[in-house]
């Protein structure tokens, strides 16, 4: 019976797999964002430059073999800047949508599980933090916590995990009161074990979907706080500060290259992890 069963999740994750390579939109965004990945870590290989060294012998340099990407007013090389950058900017948009993943998770399943005051309480929380807009928390909680990556990111867990929460608790609403749930109970199963084991495998696909989604919310959103000064400290190449660096009239006209290149960096990452989500969601979503 064991033999059986592991020949069954084989199949079916066989089929997912098979499923999932044949959306070209999510193959296409996996490919994309893996190139973008391997430029971003491996930096040192692609690049000489350190990206915060600044050569005034250098600035405004145009597009060149010896830089690719020109140089900015400091005389500091792009494409480094760029690639490093990419890495913060990577950093503290995965790093805030999974850890406001994790906790929403775990809290829309206590909620969805356990109901009644649990449920209404935590309920009444997730609420309150929808009330107000999610960059009116974010601006708020910058500027009392200070500018830093890791204060960034637990910006966006803080502001970020009710929708996972609203999510996960729904699906655990409806599941719960399914036969195998009721056969669970019966034979012995502990709450904690039907909830994370035989439930919250059932809400995978929409929490990755949501996670791929606020990782690129998340980053669009750092790059807004820095273009407006309130995001992690000027002296880190980020792609939100590679254009706020850009932000005077006479870069913007003169040398485009300064903003196109980060704003390109962040739609391309975003649109390929936006693709790969969906494409994940369609193929390993039981609901699907």
């Amino acid at each position: 019976m064991e033999k059986r069963n592991s020949k069954a999740r084989s199949s079916l994750a066989r089929r997912s797999w098979q499923r999932f390579f044949q959306n070209k939109a999510a193959v296409a965004g996996g490919v994309v964002l893996t190139l973008i990945l391997v430029l971003c870590v491996f930096a040192p290989l692609f690049t000489p430059y350190d990206p915060a060294y600044a050569d005034v012998s250098q600035k405004l340099m145009p597009i060149s073999a010896a830089h690719p990407l020109g140089t900015d007013r400091l005389g500091r090389d792009l494409f480094a800047r760029l690639l490093y950058g990419g890495r913060y900017s990577m950093f503290i948009g995965l790093a805030g949508a999974v850890g406001a993943s994790v906790i929403g998770v775990v809290l829309g399943c206590i909620a969805g599980w356990f109901g009644r005051r649990i449920d209404r309480a935590l309920l009444s929380i997730s609420e309150l933090f929808s009330v107000f807009p999610q960059m009116l928390l974010i601006l708020l909680c910058v500027a009392l916590m200070g500018q830093s990556v890791a204060n960034m990111i637990w910006v966006f867990v803080l502001t970020g995990w009710s929708g996972v929460f609203r999510i996960v608790r729904s699906r655990i609403l409806s599941l719960r009161e399914e036969p195998f749930v009721e056969s669970c109970v019966a034979n012995g199963i502990s709450g904690g074990s039907i909830m994370f084991r035989q439930l919250l495998p059932n809400t995978i696909g929409p929490v990755i979907v949501h996670t791929t989604l606020a990782t690129a919310g998340f980053i669009l959103a750092e790059a807004g706080l820095s273009f407006l000064g309130m995001g992690v400290p000027n002296d880190l190449p980020t792609w939100g500060n590679i254009i706020n660096a850009a932000k005077r009239i006479d870069v913007i006209v003169n040398q485009p290259m300064q903003w196109i290149a980060p704003g390109v960096a962040i739609s391309l990452f975003v649109l390929s992890i936006n693709f790969l989500g969906d494409g994940l969601r369609d193929a390993f979503d039981p609901a699907q």
